[in-house]
C-alpha cells in the first residue's frame, strides 16, 4: 500500500498484528512443515514412490541440528516455541540489538546463541544445519538471500523461508542449487508471486514449493474476517478501527488535516 497517499487522503492504513489471529502460528507450523520436507527430500521421497523404491531417499533426522532463525517476530517466536521439543539446538539473528525493543523473553531462553543482522548473519549461517526466514522485508534487506548469503551458509545446509519471496536473490539461488552448496530449499513463498510454474529454480529436484499458503488456515482467516469486519463497523459508527488493528499512519492523517481521524476517515 502507498501509505503517504493514504495519509495525504485521510484514509487510515491499518494492519492486523499476527499474534491476534492465529497468523502467526499458522505460518509457524507451515515453517515447520517445509523443514521437515526439505530434510526428508520432500521431491525425492515422490519420485521414489513413483519409480516403486522402497527406502529411498535417505533423509536427516531434525534431532540434534543446528536451527538459524531469521528474524525474532511473532512468526519467528512461534516457530521457536514448535521447533524446541524437536531437540534442535536454536539460535536467532535478529536487527535490532537484544535487550532492545522486547522479545527478550522465555522464548528467546530458548535460543543457545543470539545474533544482530548486520553484525552476526554470515558467522551464524556457516555454523546452522538449517536456515528458516521469518524476518520482515524491508527496502534495505530485499535481495538478502545473495550469492554472499548462500556462500556463508554450511554446505549442504537447508534453507526455508515463511517471510517473503523478496528477500530472495532467485540467480543466487538457481547457482546454489546447481552447485550442490545448498542442500535444499523449501518455500512458501517466490520471488514473484504466482511463480512460474516452469522456472528452473521452482523445478529443481532440490527445491520445492507451496503457493503462500502459509497463514491461510481455518482459524486465521476465521479471525481475521471477523476482526475486518469489526473494525469497519467501528469506523461506521464513528468510533474508529478498533483496539484489534494497528493504524500505522494517524499521526500522518492528523498532520496533513485530511479528514476526520476518528470515524469519517476511510480504513483500509
Amino acid at each position: 500500500m502507498d501509505e503517504a497517499a493514504c495519509s495525504s487522503r485521510g484514509i487510515l492504513l491499518a494492519r492486523i498484528p499476527s499474534e491476534r489471529t492465529g497468523n502467526a502460528a499458522s505460518t509457524a507450523e507451515m515453517g515447520v512443515y517445509l523443514l521437515l520436507a526439505a530434510l526428508r527430500q520432500h521431491n525425492g521421497m515422490g519420485a521414489a514412490v513413483q519409480s516403486r523404491t522402497l527406502g529411498a531417499p535417505l533423509g536427516r533426522q531434525l534431532k540434534g541440528l543446528k536451527v538459524l532463525v531469521v528474524g525474532w517476530g511473532n512468526i519467528a517466536r512461534e516457530l521457536a516455541v514448535r521447533l524446541a521439543p524437536f531437540g534442535v539446538e536454536l539460535s536467532a539473528v535478529r536487527r535490532s540489538p537484544w535487550g532492545s525493543g522486547g522479545g527478550d523473553d522465555e522464548v528467546a531462553a530458548l535460543l543457545v546463541s543470539k545474533g544482530v543482522a548486520s553484525v552476526d548473519t554470515h558467522a551464524m549461517l556457516g555454523e546452522a544445519d538449517a536456515v528458516v526466514l521469518a524476518c520482515n522485508q524491508t527496502a534495505e534487506n530485499r535481495g538478502m538471500v545473495s550469492a554472499a548469503f548462500l556462500g556463508a551458509m554450511k554446505e549442504g545446509a537447508a534453507l526455508v523461508n515463511v517471510a517473503r519471496g523478496g528477500l530472495f536473490d532467485r540467480d543466487a539461488l538457481l547457482a546454489a542449487l546447481e552447485s550442490g552448496h545448498l542442500g535444499y530449499l523449501a518455500s512458501d513463498v517466490a520471488w514473484a508471486e504466482p511463480v512460474d510454474p516452469s522456472d528452473a529454480v521452482v523445478n529443481h529436484p532440490n527445491a520445492y514449493f507451496t503457493p503462500h499458503v502459509g497463514g491461510v488456515t481455518d482459524t486465521s482467516y476465521g479471525t481475521m474476517g471477523g476482526i475486518v469486519a469489526g473494525a469497519a463497523r467501528g469506523v461506521l459508527a464513528g468510533r474508529g478501527p478498533g483496539d484489534d488493528t494497528m493504524v500505522v499512519n494517524l499521526e500522518a492523517v492528523k498532520a496533513a488535516g485530511a479528514g476526520a481521524v476518528a470515524g469519517a476517515a476511510e480504513v483500509i
